[in-house]
């Protein structure tokens, strides 16, 4: 596997954890729609996928 789909994966595994911790999805005092969810997640992502870059952890 490439770094960059090591990265990619990493990423993605890192992203869902923190979603899974902290109820972005469920969060019933969270009234907002799907659609900003998932801006928060991609967010999460993209912060999660810069920051293992240069890292020597993968």
């Amino acid at each position: 596997m490439r770094s960059e789909e090591v990265r990619k994966k990493v990423a993605y595994d890192l992203t869902m954890e923190y979603v899974r911790q902290n109820n972005v999805m469920k969060n019933p005092s969270n009234d907002s729609p799907i659609s900003y969810k998932i801006e928060i997640i991609e967010k999460m992502y993209n912060e999660i996928f810069e920051e293992l870059k240069g890292k020597n952890i993968l």
